[in-house]
């Protein structure tokens, strides 16, 4: 059933605030670069749809962030570059979920989580279908292992992160109406766990078939990526320790 929807425009401004615009990290460069720019028509578009509410898209968003990395594993680097591709539609979808939620008025705590759902499942598995490809090219199970702990260490830093205690504990401190009020460290460590390092498994995968010396460009970038991550995770046990405390009072 077709619901009545203002006009672009108008639509545009009630679902893209400028406090949204002004997000610490990738906001500033990947938002309005090209992502709003598709994501706020997609919005448009099915906000006329009564039936789709923000948390049907984010579900969408984990169904595809679950099947997306597949790509990976296709021969050669013809599946890097689709999945490449198909990251920048679920990107848009990211975008979707929180426009459509400002449009209708529709917010909540279990929306917010259904979000941070969804990057808990794309980001691991992206890091372990590289393993996997990198198993099936070159029969090394040595990188398969590295995956395994970038993949654990992904998911142990989105668990601490986004738990729902944290989220609803602290969703007064750390947001303020959809924009990220953060110190500097942050805003880093949320673009190391955030949608950098899907960006940066993909620009490795495809460098794979281009380097005449792959094995030192996959050492230092698993090396690189597990010592970030544990520090990552140490960093989120104690910035979520004192969130929480802070939430007390």
């Amino acid at each position: 059933m077709a619901e009545k929807v203002l006009p672009l425009k108008q639509f545009e401004k009630k679902a893209i605030p400028q406090e949204v615009l002004n997000r610490v990290g990738q906001e500033k460069w990947w938002g309005k670069l090209y992502a709003r720019k598709i994501s706020i028509r997609l919005t448009w578009a099915l906000a006329h749809f009564k039936k789709v509410s923000p948390n049907s898209i984010t579900t969408a968003m984990i169904f595809i962030g679950f099947f997306l990395p597949l790509f990976i594993l296709v021969p050669g680097y013809w599946g890097i570059l689709v999945y490449f591709l198909a990251l920048q539609l679920w990107g848009v979808l990211d975008c979707s979920d929180g426009e459509l939620a400002r449009y209708k008025e529709q917010f909540s705590n279990a929306g917010a989580y259904l979000d941070s759902v969804a990057h808990l499942f794309v980001h691991p598995m992206s890091f372990l279908a590289l393993g996997i490809k990198i198993l099936a090219e070159s029969g090394n199970t040595y990188y398969l292992y590295l995956s395994v702990a970038g993949a654990l260490l992904i998911s142990i830093n989105g668990a601490i992160q986004h738990s729902g205690e944290y989220y609803s504990l602290t969703k007064n401190v750390v947001y303020n109406k959809g924009a990220y009020k953060v110190n500097f460290l942050v805003a880093i460590l949320r673009e190391i766990i955030g949608h950098i390092e899907i960006g940066i498994i993909g620009s490795i995968a495809l460098l794979l078939f281009f380097s005449t010396d792959a094995d030192i460009i996959l050492k230092l970038f698993f090396y690189g990526y597990i010592l970030i991550a544990f520090g990552g995770v140490i960093f989120n046990i104690r910035n979520t320790y004192r969130n929480l405390e802070h939430s007390r009072t």
